[in-house]
């Protein structure tokens, strides 16, 4: 019997990542129908830990703390302290997926290297999942403490859902073994893995909104005012049109926060919208599924609207939402920064009802996710 621990962000609550994980989960047990599963959090907080581990972590970040640009070694070690625990029975590490190759924040570069550590020491091989790299600094201690790691020979595999050339150019050393990949995110099958269907007599758009920060803290020019009045004006120019429409999240707190600023906002100029806020993973691809289309800012309500067959125009505050336009042939669907506005957003709504999916390709990049988990369940 096998056993693999998969390592994901089962406890966040942007339902975009849990959906990673379950999909990950799931498509592996198609594979290998004995498997014994366990789980590692990537969630790595102090609410998570007994006291005395929280104790030990103020004292080490005191002891370390540095910048911001600069590594925190009191998460590396109590990270490394928890992986080694998580990993001790496993055959492999799998990590689920997401946007972790990175390094500028939610401190992944530490948590991803300590769980590469501690496999390394005990002696366990790690496969990387269809994760997504989100950029690269040779001058930044953060990034080149992430490619240290990712180099070392207990990483068998890392598969990229979006920028595989910073992958293998930037972070892979040209004398590695590790096989490199490019496939679809897991979360594709998403519709099919829950067992959740669109509604085809749907009438509503759906307006997916994020925190107004977002787009600022990923060097996009864009205040919080004005993602704000974006997201009201393209409300009220589909109103306009005749459009029912409903506000939702991907369920983050930042968010919901946003979400009722926008309501707010929109209630004072006499519009009343409805919204729906997700409490699991499951009911994020409900909601979804509820929208004859949709315009959204988080990639997993892209991808989910994929998966479910829904139009989804994004728009795009990271390259991550750019490439996955590329990638299914709906460039013009993921709006950038420069023509980031109600009118824009709503003609090209409007452009993806009409056009739909490539359905062809739908099918040949679906089934990139399928064929390597495939091979992955093989050599584990």
């Amino acid at each position: 019997m096998k056993k693999i621990c998969f390592v994901g962000l089962y406890d966040e609550k942007n339902m975009g990542d849990p959906i990673i994980a379950e999909c990950t989960e799931q498509l592996f047990r198609k594979n290998i129908p004995s498997l014994k599963c366990s789980h590692a959090t990537l969630d790595f907080c102090m609410n998570h830990m007994p006291m005395a581990l929280h104790r030990r972590i103020a004292r080490k970040i005191y002891k370390f703390s540095k910048p911001r640009n600069r590594i925190d070694y009191g998460v590396y070690y109590e990270a490394r302290r928890y992986f080694a625990g998580t990993l001790r029975d496993a055959d492999a590490a799998v990590v689920v997926g997401g946007g972790l190759v990175k390094y500028k924040y939610q401190h992944f570069h530490e948590q991803l290297s300590a769980l590469i550590k501690a496999a390394e020491d005990i002696g366990t091989d790690v496969y990387f999942n269809a994760v997504g790299v989100e950029g690269y600094d040779e001058r930044d201690e953060r990034c080149l403490l992430l490619k240290e790691h990712l180099n070392k020979q207990c990483v068998r595999r890392i598969t990229v859902r979006d920028d595989i050339e910073t992958l293998r150019n930037k972070y892979i050393s040209p004398f590695s073994n590790i096989t490199s990949k490019y496939v679809a995110d897991p979360a594709v099958w998403s519709a099919e893995i829950y067992g959740i269907e669109s509604d085809k007599e749907s009438r509503k758009i759906g307006i997916g909104i994020a925190r107004g920060k977002l787009f600022e803290d990923n060097d996009e020019k864009l205040s919080e005012n004005e993602i704000t009045s974006i997201y009201v004006e393209t409300v009220k120019v589909l109103i306009s049109r005749g459009e029912q429409v409903t506000l939702f999240t991907n369920g983050l707190g930042k968010d919901n926060e946003e979400l009722f600023i926008v309501r707010n906002v929109l209630k004072k100029d006499g519009v009343d919208v409805d919204y729906l806020i997700p409490d699991s993973a499951r009911q994020l691809i409900e909601i979804i599924s509820g929208f004859r289309a949709i315009i959204a800012t988080r990639l997993h309500s892209c991808i989910v609207a994929y998966s479910l067959g829904i139009p989804a125009v994004g728009m795009v505050w990271n390259d991550k939402l750019k490439l996955w336009g590329k990638n299914i042939g709906q460039q013009d669907s993921f709006v950038e920064r420069r023509n980031l506005n109600s009118v824009i957003l709503t003609e090209r709504l409007y452009d993806a009802i009409k056009g739909g999916y490539d359905m062809s390709l739908r099918e040949t990049f679906r089934n990139s996710i399928v064929e390597d988990i495939r091979e992955v369940s093989q050599i584990i």
